[in-house]
């Protein structure tokens, strides 16, 4: 595999640092996920250009953007970014704005226009080509700013919450338009999204940064399906819990014993939950449990629980257990039952919990 993005990433401003080891194959689309303040767009804006490095380098398919003593200009870079702001040109018509960046390469007009209108017909702009910018609804407008980024043909796309600001239906078709896109084209691509539909369409692969480190990076789909990382978790509505096993089922590492099948052994074994697993009732059957805390989550519900005859604990201790619907019934300090399908939840005894860089993808 060939390391078309190689970037060793430091930076430091005031309290925040963010230190990130990555190479990126050509082609490949990655997404970048984690909570707000963790760094997503600070490391978006060093790869730009918009923010000197403190320290380390970045290449992009063999040149160097950033290393001690040499910084490329932004419009030298090869790499255009856009975010949930079209920042569009307000004087400008939607074909003006689209066929800017290929004029401003140096890209001779009729080559620029051509360009321009196979993207505007293939992002569904074609009968706007004339319409002011500034008269343009938020969706279309995102449209255009998409567009606008892949008509310079990018060796690296970055993009920062790009439909955050669009409704349901229009996010869905952008998404469905820039996926065909990047695919029939082999562009590289970054993607920061909270938005899980985002990154199970765009993405092959996923990094999660906590606290400008990264707590998580590989495939989507493992990333997704067995996350290391608490943020990851959350996002997908899975409950990790680390534990044993037993004779008669799961032994949480808090003491719940799960009634089930004996689990893969020996030693310590990870149990990825997801929330059509989880039962929660004021009856047996099940394991008693005491509840500690219901908050909104991003899955839905989040329950935290402890064993029944164990102190609910003033701290946030324990894992979460993500529920789909509604557990408006439950209070803290509630006694309940808790059964686990072991059916749909899915048992790892070699898995470790710990991540460890730097990362290829």
């Amino acid at each position: 595999m060939t390391d078309f993005l190689d970037a060793d990433l430091r930076f430091h401003r005031d309290a925040f640092s963010l230190d990130v080891t990555l190479s990126v194959r050509e082609g490949a689309r990655v997404g970048l996920i984690g909570p707000n303040g963790a760094g997503k767009s600070t490391l978006l804006e060093l790869l730009a250009g918009h923010l000197p490095l403190s320290d380390g380098h970045i290449r992009l398919g063999g040149r160097v953007l950033d290393e001690p003593g040499t910084h490329v200009a932004v419009h030298r870079r090869g790499v255009v970014a856009s975010s949930q702001d079209p920042h569009l040109f307000v004087h400008a018509n939607v074909r003006g704005n689209v066929e800017y960046g290929p004029r401003a390469h140096g890209v001779p007009r009729a080559q620029a226009a051509a360009r321009a209108a196979d993207l505007m017909a293939r992002l569904g702009l074609d009968g706007l080509a004339d319409r002011p910018s500034h008269a343009l609804s938020a969706g279309w407008a995102q449209r255009v700013a998409l567009a606008r980024a892949l008509a310079v043909e990018p060796a690296l796309l970055l993009l920062d919450e790009p439909f955050a600001a669009l409704d349901v239906t229009a996010a869905a078709e952008l998404r469905a338009a820039l996926a065909g896109l990047l695919a029939s084209r082999g562009t590289t691509m970054l993607l920061v999204s909270h938005d899980l539909l985002d990154i199970l369409t765009l993405t092959d692969h996923v990094l999660v940064l906590e606290d400008g480190r990264l707590a998580d990076a590989g495939p989507t789909d493992r990333v997704l399906r067995a996350p290391r990382s608490s943020f990851a978790a959350e996002l997908t509505g899975i409950t990790v819990l680390e534990g044993h096993a037993e004779a008669d089922g799961f032994r949480c590492e808090d003491g719940l014993l799960l009634p089930g099948p004996h689990v893969p052994g020996p030693g310590r074994v990870r149990c990825f939950v997801p929330p059509e697993a989880v039962s929660l009732a004021l009856e047996p059957p099940g394991a008693p449990v005491r509840v500690a805390e219901v908050v909104a989550a991003a899955a839905g519900v989040a329950v935290r629980l402890v064993p029944d005859g164990v102190a609910v604990p003033d701290s946030k201790a324990g894992p979460r257990w993500y529920r789909p619907v509604s557990s408006a019934w439950l209070r803290a300090g509630d006694a309940a039952w808790v059964k686990v399908d072991w059916a749909k939840a899915r048992l790892d005894a070699t898995t470790t919990s710990r991540f460890s860089g730097p990362v290829r993808v």
